[in-house]
């Protein structure tokens, strides 16, 4: 997939000749959407899936604390 900086230079090219094919130029623009939108998604997929590790992480160790602590109280440990 082309990054959106070489697809802005081909359109730059592309208006910057005598006789622009703006078919060219549609099928640039809707490229450069597409990378943009692609990108996004895997930014908001990157972003959800590292707060969900976060919460999990911080569950599992809230749980192990409070088995813990609650083991040696059982045990007759002063804590």
């Amino acid at each position: 997939m082309r990054s959106p900086p070489r697809l802005t230079e081909l359109a730059f090219d592309e208006v910057l000749q005598v006789a622009p094919d703006r078919g060219r130029l549609l099928t640039i623009t809707l490229l450069v959407l597409g990378v943009v939108l692609v990108q996004g998604l895997i930014d908001l997929g990157a972003s959800l899936s590292i707060e969900v590790l976060a919460q999990h992480l911080e569950r599992d160790t809230h749980d192990e604390l409070c088995n813990t602590y609650f083991r040696l109280q059982s045990l007759d440990y002063r804590i």
